[in-house]
């Protein structure tokens, strides 16, 4: 059955999101175990914008939007569990409870090696840090010597060393890195004084600015070891897969009618062209980063 696409909301203006209809061939490649339980099961954990989850489990943000649209084309209900940290999702996934993990999380060959990615963003690393701070942060030179807290094994964690490997090049002190499971952690550790700053994607960090008052960043550049990293969804090769049908449904999503658009809002995130793989071709278009 073929539905007359209309347009919806993702968070304010001028975030939009496409419902779209059920593409019935997309739909028959899922493997039967999907079809027969009607539901795409996502591992999720708390990461602004891409999902904020309320005291009830509620989870909201463009990760839920994104998902609902793929389960729109992909005929099926998405839902999400609220996983702690990266290593949770990943290891979940492999143990068949989750089907697909939405990151963003960075595409790597050593990942891909049990994993499918679908690369659908790229991003760049800020820092975030209280305005009422005594730590003397006003660029990023100032996070040299300074406490930084930062998800576990994410691509922010390794930005964090990239910009201590500059430290120490030019004879400043190393950052200290305080490894945590979640973004909120993170902002946590410094509301609390356990860390000076917090890293995340510019998306996040601007996202925080905006809703969380107290706060401002400061985006890592690329002579201090900044590179701009493709952020990819997640599913294990021995369950859903990219050739299940994801990656076809993510692509027609992108086609013509995009998930949402960016331009005049969060200006550190933005969305591209899916691709598969560890390296996916660049975009002309894509811009910006995580």
């Amino acid at each position: 059955m073929r539905v007359r696409p209309k347009k919806t909301e993702l968070c304010d203006p001028p975030f939009v999101v496409e419902a779209e209809a059920v593409v019935q061939s997309l739909h028959d490649a899922l493997p039967q175990a999907i079809k027969d339980a009607g539901v795409i099961r996502f591992a999720g954990d708390s990461h602004p914008p891409y999902r904020t989850v309320a005291q009830d489990g509620t989870v909201t943000g463009i990760d839920a939007d994104f998902q609902a649209a793929i389960g729109q084309v992909l005929g099926v209900k998405t839902q999400t569990s609220v996983v702690t940290g990266l290593p949770a999702a990943l290891q979940g996934m492999l143990s068949n409870r989750y089907d697909a993990f939405n990151g963003p999380v960075k595409a790597t060959a050593e990942r891909e090696k049990q994993f499918d990615t679908i690369t659908w963003m790229t991003t760049r690393t800020a820092y975030v840090f209280p305005t009422d701070s005594t730590a003397g942060i006003t660029r990023v030179e100032d996070l040299c010597g300074k406490r930084v807290a930062v998800v576990t094994a994410s691509v922010v964690e390794e930005q964090l060393n990239k910009l201590s490997r500059f430290c120490t090049q030019n004879k400043r002190a190393a950052t200290q890195t305080v490894g945590l499971d979640d973004t909120n952690g993170t902002l946590l550790a410094t509301r609390s004084g356990r860390a000076d700053a917090a890293g995340m994607t510019e998306a996040a960090a601007i996202d925080v600015t905006q809703k969380q008052g107290g706060t401002k960043y400061v985006a890592q550049t690329e002579a201090q070891g900044a590179t701009k990293d493709d952020l990819a969804l997640y599913v294990p090769k021995s369950g859903l897969g990219s050739e299940a049908g994801v990656q076809r449904g993510n692509g027609a999503l992108s086609r013509g009618r995009p998930l949402w658009r960016i331009k005049g809002g969060l200006r550190g995130g933005i969305p591209r062209s899916p691709a598969r793989g560890a390296r996916p071709p660049r975009s002309p278009r894509t811009a910006g980063r995580r």
